[in-house]
């Protein structure tokens, strides 16, 4: 056995019954402990799954001011498949600059919220409706 080796370990919770289950005792009791669990405990698992996607601006949209209007302006691949120009509002464009690297959700809907002060339903509500649009026409990337 080569030094360094450790027993494999998995564990998971059970978010409804409120309990870990490992094949290792100390790190069941260890995970429990973990701030990012005790977030996910808070989120349930459909919130949990959710802040494990990551959304981004495309690349191959470029971002211009032209005119005192924001544009988004198609390259590459993305030119030959969008013959047009997407245009964004303030609001728009502050979620596009935060999209700039990867963001959850739940990133960009606090951002949001805190930018135009607004309640966290208000904030989620909007930003789902940006994403979902911004998907849909691939301006915008899953991950």
């Amino acid at each position: 056995m080569k030094k360094g080796y450790k027993k494999p370990v998995v564990a998971y919770t059970d978010m409804e019954k409120g309990k870990t289950f490992s094949n290792s005792e100390a790190y069941g009791e260890w995970i429990l402990c973990q701030d990012w669990m005790k977030e996910a405990e808070g989120l349930g698992i459909a919130g949990l799954a959710e802040e494990l996607v990551r959304y981004r601006a495309n690349p191959e949209y470029i971002y211009r001011e032209i005119a005192g209007e924001s544009v988004l302006i198609p390259s590459g691949k993305a030119a030959q498949q969008f013959s047009g120009l997407a245009s964004l509002n303030k609001t728009g464009v502050f979620l596009w600059e935060l999209l700039g690297r990867e963001r959850s959700l739940r990133e960009l809907s606090r951002a949001l919220g805190e930018e135009y002060e607004l309640t966290e339903e208000q904030s989620t509500e909007d930003v789902k409706a940006f994403l979902e649009l911004g998907l849909s026409r691939e301006l915008i990337i899953r991950r």
